[in-house]
Order: structure tokens, then C-alpha cells, then sequence
């Protein structure tokens, strides 16, 4: 059958998924979640518990960045060329990575630039100053995700924050934040 393919561990028929072929970061928040957590494009053998991922194209897109990333595994002039058409179309800026992990490893830039200012002034003074709303408003739903992510070993800890605060702070605000949200 078309839709199935031998797990390469143990050799189970597994079916195969459907694609996602593009995605608009943080706007559509699982799908970004399952990109960075390695989870796009995947399928794990029932058997065996492998983890297959495909690596089929894909495109990412940041709205705020003005840019979008393409996954491109196969090298191909006619797809590039299009592509650097759509991007200049729509003034995006335009990487092209071959594989998943160049692709996740790109939009780090693009955690750190949200993560990191709210994760700086959380830490400083200032957020003495803010009310539960502004915290809240502060906090959204995709920086507590990445920051889940992050504790959990998904994302590499590349964040860097600088504070005078002790580190076990960092934990508290995040614990903090959680129950806020709830």
C-alpha cells in the first residue's frame, strides 16, 4: 500500500502522515511548538517506539521578521528561484535550510528576540512595578510554551538573561507565571 512504509527499526507498517507544508510562526502556536520540539513531520512506530521524521518541505513564516525559512532536503534551482520570487513578492526575507535541525536552530533568533525582553524585564525591577494584568498580558501563551520547552530539554539553552537576581529566581517567575495564566 502507498500510504505505508516499513519502520526501519523493526520493520512494522506504519502510515505515513500528512505533510505540513507551511506554517506562520507563533500565530499558529502547535504547530510552531511541534516544529521546536521536533515533533513536525514525525511518526513513532507502536512496536518499537522509533521516531521517524520526514523531511519533506516545508516553510516557515515570521510575520514580525519579515522573513521565512524554507526547508528544502533536495537542492533544486527551479524551487529556489521560485522561492526567492514568493519572498521578494512579499518583502520577506529568505533562508533556505536543507534539513529540520538547521531549520529549528534558525528560528532561535526569532525566539530570543520575543523571550527575551519579557524574560528580562520579569527579572528586574520593573516587574515589581506591574500589576497581575500587565504581568498577564506580559506573559503569553507562546512564551511560556518556549519556556516549558526549554525546561523540558526541547530547545537547547541558548537564552541567555542577564540579572542581579539569583537564578532560582528565573524558576520562581516561570512557577509564578504558570499559576497566573491558569
Amino acid at each position: 500500500m502507498q500510504d505505508q512504509f516499513p519502520c526501519p527499526q523493526c520493520g512494522n507498517p506504519l502510515a505515513k502522515p500528512c505533510f505540513v507544508e507551511n506554517i506562520l510562526f507563533e500565530d499558529n502556536l502547535q504547530l510552531t511548538m511541534d516544529l521546536l520540539e521536533s515533533r513536525i513531520n514525525t511518526v513513532i512506530c507502536s512496536l518499537c517506539k522509533e521516531k521517524i521524521t520526514f523531511q519533506a518541505p516545508l516553510l516557515v513564516i515570521d510575520q514580525k521578521e519579515k522573513e521565512m525559512l524554507a526547508l528544502l532536503p533536495k537542492a533544486s534551482d527551479e524551487a529556489e528561484t521560485e522561492l526567492h520570487r514568493v519572498a521578494d513578492e512579499h518583502n520577506l526575507r529568505l533562508q533556505i535550510c536543507r534539513n529540520y535541525n538547521e531549520l529549528r536552530a534558525a528560528t532561535f533568533r526569532w525566539i530570543d528576540k520575543r523571550f527575551t525582553p519579557v524574560m528580562s524585564t520579569l527579572l528586574s525591577d520593573e516587574a515589581n512595578r506591574l500589576t497581575l494584568e500587565q504581568k498577564v498580558t506580559l506573559v503569553t501563551t507562546f512564551f511560556l510554551r518556549i519556556y516549558k520547552a526549554s525546561l523540558d530539554g526541547f530547545l537547547p539553552r541558548v537564552l541567555h538573561f542577564e540579572s542581579d537576581g539569583p537564578p532560582e529566581q528565573l524558576d520562581q517567575i516561570g512557577r509564578a507565571s504558570c499559576r497566573e495564566r491558569v
